[in-house]
């Protein structure tokens, strides 16, 4: 991640933590187009995404000094999100048994400070993983998947033509399906979850 670009994210996580509500807002603009095609890809319910989108934002703001203690606040924000769509899968498989008289499931939607810090260490690799690729797949990579930026906008930062900034994000996925599966200690299910949306 390009230093500057890693600052400002500081920056914005570290005044949400301190209750600024317009740092919040902007939090929240930047990546709700993604994590709402990223929901609806994978449930094919509008519905379901847009309450995935609307539980991630209230869960971050209530769970702000989070924030503050995470070493990776932008990895925190993008597992949280992903763990809130696997536990909602969770509790309709267990609604589903419940129907059937199966004994109920245990369910837990807090995060501890070891799965916080287990989540931290995935999404770390994932980042050793984008340094891998090459310097422009990878800024390219970063400006769509993390930054949520459309290819169109990239293409403007970057001053590159819409076809090549795509060019260069399927080459970018490739590289990272390659290494997920070479066994180097990538985190595949974080690897799936970042090339979800194909802008």
């Amino acid at each position: 991640m390009v230093d500057s670009d890693w600052h400002i994210d500081k920056d914005l996580f570290s005044r949400i933590a301190d209750g600024d509500a317009q740092a919040f807002r902007v939090l929240f603009e930047r990546f709700k187009k993604k994590f709402y095609s990223a929901a609806y890809k994978m449930s094919g319910s509008h519905f379901f995404a847009e309450e995935m989108v609307q539980e991630t934002f209230i869960r971050v703001w209530q769970k702000r000094s989070y924030l503050r203690e995470a070493d990776n606040p932008l990895g925190y924000l993008h597992t949280l999100f992903y763990r809130l769509l696997s536990q909602q899968y969770q509790k309709d498989a267990a609604e589903r048994l419940r129907r059937g008289g199966v004994i109920d499931m245990p369910y837990s939607d807090e995060l501890s400070g070891e799965e916080l810090r287990a989540l931290e260490t995935r999404y770390q690799q994932l980042q050793k993983a984008i340094d891998q690729l090459a310097p422009q797949q990878a800024r390219v990579f970063q400006l769509i998947k993390e930054k949520g930026l459309s290819r169109e906008e990239v293409a403007r930062q970057l001053d590159l033509s819409p076809n090549t900034v795509r060019n260069h994000l399927a080459e970018a996925i490739k590289t990272l399906k390659k290494l997920a599966k070479t066994g180097i200690g990538l985190w595949l299910t974080a690897i799936q979850f970042f090339i979800a949306v194909k802008k």
